[in-house]
Formats: C-alpha cells, structure tokens, sequence
C-alpha cells in the first residue's frame, strides 16, 4: 500500500502557534482596541420609540463608519506580515538553525507549507475574531448594516494576503533578517517612488 506525501505537519504548526503566540496576541489587541471596543465605547444604546433614539442611532452609524475606517490601516497591517513572515522563517537566518531543521525527517516543502499557513493565521484569525466581536457590539448598539463590517474583514485579508505573501518571498529569496526587511519595504513602496520621481 502506497503511502501519501504531506504537505503539512502538525507538530511544527503547534509550535508555531504556542511559541510565536505573542505575535498574533498582540496583533489582535490592537485590532480589539481599535474597532470594537473603540466604536463600544464611542456609541450610545439607543433605546426605543422617541425621535432622540432615532438621532442617535443616525450618529450611532456615522461614529460605526469611522470606526471602521480607522481600522483599516495598511500600515499595520504591513508591519504585521513582515513580522509574521520573518519568524515563522527565523531559522534560515543562521546556518545551524538552518542545517539542524534541514536534517530533521520533515521535507523542505512540508516544512514551507506549514510556516506559511501558520504565519498567515497569525494574521487572519485575530482579524476573524474581531469581526464576530464587533459584530455582537453593533448588536448591542442596533446597528443593523453589518455588509460594511464585512467588507472590512475581507479588505483585511486581501491586504494581509498580498503583504504577507510578499514578505514570505522576501525571505526565501535573501535569506538574510535585514535583507529580507529592506527588499519588503522596497518591493511595497517602489512604485509610489517611481511615481513620485515621474512626476
């Protein structure tokens, strides 16, 4: 009977998520802090039936979009991934950590699948955890147009996918913490550079 070849292993992706959980704890901190419990504690309950809580739920929604706006921050969400992608592949950056996790019974593309989907659960799962939790404060707040919190989980993982994907690429390609860091910044801003120089 013939055996299949995985693509993933289990026991690096635990070690991933128990050692590096400061990355992905502090990463949904700051998310926590800045949609739900931003847009809980800048919103009133409305209350029912008097023209005062139609007011309010009108400025209840203005105050939910701006929440959302400044939550939606590439910058962060660019610091984030290059974080990610440089620690789940911290170990190429010295050639004894290198060489002893190339020696162990794990194939080269097993081991880059699993540092890649954990690194980008780092990043994905704060943010899927902080829409259901804003989701149940617009609730409590009777802010019923949750499409726009939607949208705004999904513009965080189209970001976090393109910029992390890169960083991921930026540290295969050099091998190298402070290589991989400045051809990240690099590989992002160079066409506003270019633009810039253009014009």
């Amino acid at each position: 009977m013939q055996s299949g070849t995985s693509c993933f292993n289990k026991t690096i992706f635990k070690k991933n998520i128990t050692h590096f959980w400061p990355i992905w704890g502090i990463y949904l901190v700051f998310l926590l802090y800045a949609l739900p419990l931003t847009l809980l504690l800048s919103t009133e309950n409305p209350g029912t039936g008097t023209k005062v809580a139609k007011q309010i739920m009108e400025e209840n929604l203005a105050r939910y979009a701006t929440c959302l706006g400044g939550a939606l921050t590439p910058m962060f969400v660019f610091i984030a991934a290059t974080v990610c992608a440089m620690t789940v592949f911290f170990y190429l950056y010295q050639n004894r950590s290198a060489n002893m996790i190339h020696a162990l019974p794990v194939s080269r593309k097993e081991l880059y699948v699993t540092n890649v989907v954990s690194g980008f659960l780092f990043l994905i799962v704060p943010q899927i955890l902080t829409f259901v939790i804003t989701a149940f404060v617009c609730f409590a707040r009777d802010i019923s147009r949750l499409e726009y919190l939607l949208y705004w989980l999904l513009y965080m993982i189209g970001m976090s996918f393109l910029f992390y994907t890169l960083a991921v690429f930026c540290c295969m390609l050099t091998g190298h913490a402070v290589a991989a860091a400045a051809y990240y910044f690099v590989g992002n801003f160079l066409y506003i550079g270019i633009k810039s120089i253009a014009t």
